[in-house]
């Protein structure tokens, strides 16, 4: 193809095209320079460029013998842009190789914008090579774009013409360009955190208090003047804790706008939905490292087998990982032994605390002879296990967190509390009524019972875990616990803490003291420069990941087609002898 073809050593003039009347006479004016051999600089009417922006684009053009058109950029970029960026069509000034208008020309003067009629030039070119480029570092500011006839007649010759303006938006370019207003930000303009909880669930368990004890220190500790906060969340789960009531903007997962200097995840990253969502709208994000039993035990990894390299990607790409005890990172670093230094350097351990709620529920001394045993339906948790064993050695025992009056374990001196029905308050009462709080959990990342019980004051008897020695220490507490390395040694622990004195510290950690540490923690990193190494990997690892969804799903929406034709054809065949049987037989 000769408009591809090498140039020689004299570089062609350049013809300077400014469109003041109709598109066909642009198009013959650009047509003749190019038949004599010249370049041709396409302006809309009332643009004009400087000299040196000719000039860059000149060079830019002539990179490569397949850059047959190139534009400028409708943003300004950071000097960390590369020079030039390949996209799908142009806009705006364009610069056309001479060849191009040459043996692929005229431009389609029945187009109503010259937008429109560089599209279509680029679109023809393509298939023979030819590509469009932006030039970084000539600024035209944005364009009004396609209009809607324009696009349908594009649409009707070009089956890629939706998915080639959606990437001329800058959304596959380079990631410096697509957050170039966060690497190199206006003064003075505000700042934004994107807090992702599309996690979360309408009833209250213990995640859903973490995120709204977080929220409460965001609505009320000072902030930097420059940032805003928007949270994403499911509308049941913003209307069943009122999220809205925190000052914040609310938005749903699937329409969060724009980009975000900073994107916080309060849970554990372990979807594909969460991860992508950061990806695309956060220049950096923080993510809270709880645990991880999601890609440890193979039942819960079933549902969704990509969670193991979700949760890896999570841990590389985060600006910051906040585990929540030394025994999460040690396990992380056991899970994943090939993680990169650099990653493992990015992790922070902030330990988690007593809800506020039950720390300030203490004032009353109440013991009704119980003892408790706290955690949830999981298996890890040991919930019935531990009631197996303590039946016949107590007289009554109390498990809040099992699955209650919906399976309902027939033992003999056991109370079944349903996990997500208590508040606050009424938890603080039920742990002010036990004897013995018991925490049998085989696996956890910190262990929130254990810091809502020392609250208390009461003696607790904890599975003999790494993590539940490193919280101990972290509260001090002392003679106050028992560690059973068996499900077995649980009564004989029990009995052993019965007798310990009820003492109430007057200061235990709490969600409050974490949360604050984990907002400082997030307001550094966004006083940080992008890490533009990090920012870059990030995106093209996940540009490449999105562009393997894509293939499945337009084969998948290809196969669905091809089945609904091939049901209406067989529908027709079947209506059409169901006429003629109407019809009956000719006489």
């Amino acid at each position: 193809m000769c408009a591809m073809t090498a140039r020689d050593d004299r570089a062609p003039s350049i013809e300077v095209l400014e469109q003041t009347g109709s598109l066909a006479a642009i198009s013959r004016a650009a047509q003749a320079a190019a038949l004599a051999g010249s370049d041709v600089l396409l302006l809309p009417h009332g643009v004009a460029l400087t000299p040196e922006d000719v000039a860059e684009l000149a060079r830019v053009l002539g990179a490569s013998e397949h850059h047959a058109m190139v534009s400028g950029s409708p943003i300004a970029l950071p000097a960390a842009a590369p020079r030039h960026l390949v996209v799908p069509v142009p806009a705006g000034p364009t610069l056309v190789r001479s060849g191009v208008l040459a043996e692929r020309g005229p431009l389609d003067a029945g187009f109503d914008s010259l937008d429109a009629a560089l599209a279509d030039l680029a679109l023809r070119v393509n298939p023979l090579g030819g590509s469009a480029v932006i030039a970084a570092g000539v600024v035209v500011g944005a364009r009004t774009g396609i209009g809607p006839r324009d696009l349908a007649v594009l649409e009707s010759r070009y089956s890629v013409i939706v998915t080639a303006l959606e990437s001329s938006a800058l959304l596959d370019a380079d990631a410096v360009v697509r957050f170039a207003s966060v690497i190199d930000p206006v003064p003075g303009a505000p700042r934004r955190i994107l807090v992702d909880l599309g996690y979360l669930a309408p009833v209250v368990d213990g995640t859903v208090r973490n995120a709204l004890t977080f929220l409460r220190t965001l609505a009320t500790a000072p902030m930097p003047t420059d940032v805003t906060v928007v949270i994403a969340a499911p509308e049941a789960a913003t209307s069943a804790h009122d999220l809205r009531r925190f000052g914040m903007q609310v938005v749903a997962p699937d329409a969060v706008p724009g980009e975000f200097d900073l994107g916080l995840a309060l849970a554990p990253i372990t979807d594909q939905q969460t991860i992508l969502r950061l990806d695309r709208h956060c220049a950096r994000w923080v993510s809270s490292h709880l645990d991880l039993i999601a890609v440890r035990v193979l039942t819960l990894l079933e549902w969704d087998r990509a969670r193991r390299e979700v949760v890896r990607d999570a841990l590389a790409f985060a600006d910051l990982t906040v585990a929540i005890s030394r025994a999460t990172v040690d396990d992380t670093l056991a899970l994943y032994p090939d993680l990169e230094a650099s990653a493992v350097q990015r992790i922070a351990v902030v330990p988690q605390g007593a809800a506020k709620e039950v720390h300030e529920s203490t004032a009353a001394e109440v013991r009704s002879g119980y003892v408790l045993l706290v955690g949830n339906p999981y298996p890890h948790k040991r919930l019935r296990e531990a009631a197996t064993a303590l039946v016949g050695a107590v007289d009554r025992i109390v498990v809040f967190g099992s699955d209650g009056e919906a399976d309902p374990w027939g033992l003999p001196g056991v109370e079944q509390i349903a996990g997500g029905r208590l508040s606050d308050q009424a938890l603080a009462e039920l742990y002010r009524g036990a004897d013995v709080v018991v925490y049998p959990s085989s696996y956890e990342g910190f262990g929130l019972p254990i810091a809502e019980a020392a609250a208390h004051g009461r003696p607790l008897v904890v599975a003999d875990t790494a993590v539940a020695h490193e919280v101990a220490d972290v509260l001090d507490l002392g003679d106050r616990v028992a560690f059973a390395p068996r499900i077995a040694d649980l009564p004989a622990a029990v009995q052993r803490m019965r007798g310990a004195d009820h003492v109430v510290p007057s200061r235990v950690r709490t969600l409050d003291d974490y949360n604050a540490a984990l907002l400082r923690a997030v307001l550094e990193v966004l006083d940080r420069p992008v890490d533009v190494d990090l920012l870059r990997s990030r995106v093209r690892h996940f540009q490449i990941i999105r562009s393997y969804l894509r293939r499945p799903e337009r084969e998948l929406s290809a196969a669905i087609a091809e089945r609904d034709a091939l049901a209406r054809r067989s529908l027709r065949r079947i209506a059409g002898r169901l006429r003629r049987r109407l019809r009956g037989p000719r006489l």
